[in-house]
């Protein structure tokens, strides 16, 4: 059973009728929704590639399933929405060797997930989960959700696979990590005093949020890696001078990009494909042709509209701080500009005119009137400080 076959879920409802709930913050039932078509899907996904594997290998599918029949609902979700496994089960290239790797990687996944839950296991070295947040000989499986946060995977994800071969060690602990859980968690504790639904959007909606090092720092940085849906990475923030404004709005940032890449994945990955927020396909190239308003960088028209919405939504964050005192005034202040300038001056939209008419209707009305919102209620303020 191929893993492009048709789809029940339909997600191409029109975005006025749910994204604005989710760039204001006020939610409803609308993420519920979502997390819940989106896991639908992936199991219906799961569901043709274990076909697959029993009609190619009939013992090796019916040794994975039965492995996987008692495992608790937790774990088996666990190894389903991993980041990893999204991407081998909506993005699999077909390739013989990338079958065999995947194979691999979920009969492992499943060994490490009867491990944590205390059922017999068939490992004998360090694995880790399909997650990479724990191994196989974790002492306390839970060490790494750390509370109020987003699962912590450390260092570089490629290297803890549960398909890693030679198999792994468990890693060396770096020195500023417990500074750095503290001040993710000080952020934490700033976005649910601000709003508890921000913080339990910051711990839920960045699936695992991975601390690396880049290989040559440009200062700290946030990116969510395409087709790893769910995937969010925090970049050098051991350098004790980022502050918790920059960690707040990471968490939010990519977790918003979670939610986008969900809607995409659900109109792109199903057969017939639905239609996507930018509907022309040569779009999708990867070529450079806007440039961003807020950070100067090159983007394709797929990613720039992501990025239009990704920034309505943190000038809304920063709104709802400065109206509520919980992080300095200046650091709110100076947040709310980064975010607001490129709507109140008008140039926020402005990249995407030539390609006006290769944006879904609705989604591109959508875009302007957030941006008329913006601009007006900037006006507003201009002229009570006059």
């Amino acid at each position: 059973m191929s893993t492009e076959t048709a789809s029940p879920i339909d997600f191409e409802a029109a975005v006025e009728t749910w994204l604005p709930e989710v760039l204001d913050f006020s939610f409803g039932n609308t993420l519920e929704s979502l997390r819940s078509r989106f896991i639908l899907f992936v199991s219906e996904r799961w569901g043709g590639w274990i076909g697959a594997l029993t009609l190619a290998d009939h013992e090796a599918g019916e040794r994975l399933q039965s492995r996987i029949s008692d495992l608790p609902l937790e774990a088996l979700c666990r190894i389903l929405l991993a980041p990893e496994s999204i991407r081998r089960l909506l993005w699999a290239s077909g390739e013989p060797a990338d079958r065999e790797e995947s194979v691999r990687f979920f009969v492992r996944a499943v060994e490490v997930e009867r491990a944590s839950c205390g059922l017999d296991h068939q490992l004998d070295d360090v694995v880790w989960s399909a997650m990479g947040d724990r191994h196989s000989l974790s002492p306390d499986p839970h060490t790494t959700r750390c509370g109020d946060l987003p699962r912590l995977v450390i260092g570089d994800p490629a290297t803890k696979l549960p398909s890693t071969q030679p198999p792994g060690s468990p890693p060396e602990p770096w020195p500023a990590l417990p500074a750095m859980v503290a001040r993710l968690q000080e952020a934490q504790a700033l976005l649910r005093a601000t709003d508890p639904k921000l913080a339990d959007f910051a711990r839920d909606w960045n699936t695992t949020l991975v601390l690396r090092h880049a290989p040559s720092s440009r200062g700290f940085q946030s990116s969510s890696p395409e087709r790893y849906v769910g995937r969010s990475i925090l970049w050098d923030m051991d350098d004790p001078a980022v502050g918790t404004d920059a960690l707040a709005e990471a968490m939010i940032h990519e977790g918003l990009h979670t939610v986008f890449d969900m809607a995409d994945a659900m109109l792109s990955r199903v057969t017939p494909r639905r239609a996507r927020w930018v509907t022309d396909p040569s779009l999708y190239d990867g070529v450079s042709r806007t440039v961003s308003p807020w950070t100067g960088s090159r983007l394709d028209v797929p990613t720039y509209v992501h990025a239009f919405l990704v920034w309505f939504g943190l000038l809304g964050l920063w709104a709802k701080v400065a109206s509520r005192g919980t992080f300095e005034p200046q650091v709110a202040r100076k947040r709310l500009l980064r975010a607001g300038v490129p709507f109140a001056t008008r140039t926020a939209f402005m990249p995407l005119e030539p390609f006006a008419e290769q944006i879904r209707p609705d989604v591109r009305d959508l875009l302007r009137q957030f941006e008329d919102q913006a601009s007006q209620a900037f006006d507003h303020l201009a002229g009570e400080e006059q």
